[in-house]
């Protein structure tokens, strides 16, 4: 006997005309959860190649929100994993895949999701507390080997 599991896969957007990276707004702070950044002003905004701490302005208490799109080559199931030290959580569109949230050590959480080639909408929300940083997102899915999300597959809305 086998068990199976039919996914419906999420639809692809047309985001309209793309440029490569992502969004972030960075916010400085102290937060127990992701969630608490949400209501927040954010201390400066900017675009970046990858999910990355370097336009942080401190060495703690900061966080940030990136938002775009990724583009997947094809339909299927893909896994996404953060390894951050402390909170993360990581969306496609609306939905949370991965939760990685509250102050710890380095650790890596994940989550899968059955997504339709094209682009979807991504956003993850990051703070680091206090001591050791650690920020990397990676995925895997078909044909696609576990990697750190390449810089070739973030886009963001283009300024109209």
């Amino acid at each position: 006997s086998a068990r199976y599991t039919f996914l419906e896969l999420t639809p692809a957007v047309d985001p309209g005309p793309v440029e490569s990276g992502l969004h972030y707004d960075y916010f400085e702070g102290r937060w127990a959860r992701t969630a608490d950044m949400a209501s927040l002003e954010p201390v400066a905004r900017g675009t970046t190649d990858a999910f990355t701490d370097r336009p942080r302005k401190r060495e703690n208490q900061f966080g940030f929100r990136f938002s775009g799109y990724i583009q997947v080559p094809r339909d299927g199931l893909y896994t996404f994993t953060t390894r951050t030290d402390d909170g993360s959580t990581l969306f496609i569109g609306d939905r949370l895949v991965v939760d990685n949230d509250g102050p710890h050590g380095t650790r890596e959480a994940a989550g899968s999701v059955a997504l339709k080639a094209g682009y979807h909408p991504i956003t993850l929300w990051y703070f680091e507390a206090g001591g050791d940083k650690d920020l990397s997102v990676w995925y895997e899915g078909p044909n696609i080997a576990r990697r750190e999300v390449p810089a070739a597959v973030l886009f963001h809305a283009a300024a109209p």
